[in-house]
């Protein structure tokens, strides 16, 4: 074979597989449109089986007990093994899109809520729209209605005291005190002393400083329940703190939803009115309209309750601020006394989840200012009761505004705690609930420990049956 020939041979095989390469190329590229035909007419299988699936979506609106909405709830739509989620607005409403057609379960969770669920069907771009009831969860909770005054031995060391306290249930339906509850349900907890936690203090005045306690006898040495008196008609100021830890403290809002529980629960006799507080500090800009106080309303009766209902939900977008105690407490006790109808026993209830800070000044915070609010109540004769809420609150300052002013303090581990709390707030501002009055004997660890002047700083545990609440208590020795 000649070089010439076998040249031509290999430019023949080349041709041929060029041919063969353009043949499978033609190939492939008809097999393609073929393909892009039968999906583009869904091809293949009945409601685009060979495509994308038919969805919707749902706008599901989420609200509590009074159609208040619930924000930041977690809201998912399901449809057999596809879940589609989102979350609640402002508003209290979850747009949730790409759903698949057919029935969706709806799921929602939020903070401080028993779980709920409904359903809806999806139809292919539409929009469904359901709205589900979320109910609070709630616990007993618990007040000092009365701290009494220690009285110490001669030498000393033991100190003896009676408290009253009041228990209210978390029934809907029957508001009011556990009254069934023994001394065995109430123990009081031993004080000690935690060098490494400055926060732990069991003993505070000028003789002596910081001491620690036992109990010898951790339930009560006397026991009895006192009988509610009859009720009386009031007219109270509800008084509700909107700093910026609130949002911490009660992010589902809870306060809110008290207040309008209590609002619910008016007497046929009895008056409220609404106000919140809060202050500007350095980069603490308020939420509320006008500082340091914006009233909602004038005092009205349980007809009028309702139409303060969207403007109590609207608190729950002006938070934040500063905790000006004093002042606001003192403003609303002078439109109290200067607004509340005549003939009904009036009251302002402050409702804090702190303290004044030291940043409004010392003057805005001292312990004159407690003194001057206390004398201010007295004047006026507007009875100040106190409701705290968590463990950031000043216990002695509610404490001393309440027994000050007349009143009760009243004190929530736990935004749950709220709801029993103002839903009898009513029978408490109407001397209507029973207490229970009992007696302590503590014992230091040497003598002269007790010698006036001083205030001893426990925790009082009860066992409601449904929960356990430590309530703080603040015991005053006076100077002999």
């Amino acid at each position: 074979m000649t070089f010439e020939h076998a040249r031509n041979l290999r430019g023949d095989a080349r041709v041929r597989r060029l041919d063969d390469w353009l043949t499978r190329l033609r190939a492939l590229a008809v097999g393609s449109i073929i393909v892009g035909m039968l999906a583009a007419c869904g091809g293949g299988g009945g409601g685009g089986g060979g495509g994308s699936n038919p969805t919707g979506s749902v706008q599901v609106t989420v609200v509590d007990e009074f159609d208040g909405p619930v924000l930041n709830a977690s809201v998912s739509a399901s449809v057999g093994g596809t879940t589609r989620s989102g979350s609640t607005s402002n508003s209290g409403v979850a747009n949730i899109t790409s759903v698949p057609t057919g029935t969706a379960t709806i799921a929602v969770t939020a903070t401080g809520f028993e779980d709920g669920s409904g359903q809806a069907t999806i139809a292919e771009n539409q929009q469904a729209s359901v709205s589900i009831e979320l109910v609070r969860i709630t616990e007993p909770g618990a007040g000092a209605a009365q701290f009494g005054q220690g009285s110490a031995d001669a030498t000393g060391q033991e100190l003896t005291f009676t408290i009253d306290v009041v228990v209210v249930n978390d029934d809907p339906n029957m508001p009011g005190t556990i009254d069934t509850l023994t001394a065995a349900d109430f123990t009081l907890q031993d004080c000690t002393v935690d060098p490494n936690d400055s926060d732990v203090e069991c003993l505070r005045g000028q003789a002596q400083q910081d001491i620690g306690y036992t109990v010898p006898v951790q339930t009560p040495s006397t026991f009895e329940l006192i009988p509610a008196n009859v009720a009386s008609p009031y007219a109270a100021m509800l008084l509700l703190d909107q700093s910026g830890s609130i949002s911490e403290s009660d992010p589902s809002d809870a306060r809110l939803f008290a207040t309008k529980v209590f609002l619910d629960n008016l007497g046929a006799n009895d008056y409220a009115a609404v106000s919140a507080f809060a202050q500007t500090g350095t980069n603490a800009p308020a939420g509320i309209p006008e500082e340091p106080v914006t009233r909602l309303s004038e005092f009205i009766q349980s007809g009028g309750a309702a139409a303060l209902f969207d403007d109590i939900d609207e608190l729950a977008q002006q938070e934040g601020g500063l905790t000006p105690i004093y002042d606001a407490l003192d403003q609303e006790m002078q439109f109290t006394a200067a607004n509340a109808p005549a003939g009904p026993r009036k009251a302002v209830v402050l409702f804090t989840d702190g303290e004044c800070p030291s940043s409004l000044g010392a003057a805005a915070c001292s312990d004159a200012r407690v003194l001057q609010s206390i004398d201010l109540s007295q004047s006026l004769g507007v009875d100040i009761f106190t409701v705290g809420l968590g463990p950031d609150i000043d216990v002695d300052v509610l404490r001393d505004l309440a027994t000050g002013g007349n009143g009760v303090f009243l004190f929530a581990e736990n935004a749950q705690q709220l709801f029993p709390i103002y839903r009898s707030l009513g029978q408490l501002l109407s001397r209507a609930l029973a207490t229970y009055r009992m007696e302590f004997t503590i014992r230091a660890a040497q003598d002269g420990t007790y010698l006036g002047n001083q205030t001893v700083l426990g925790t009082l545990t009860i066992d409601t049956g449904e929960n356990v609440i430590d309530l703080p208590i603040r015991i005053f020795l006076p100077t002999p």
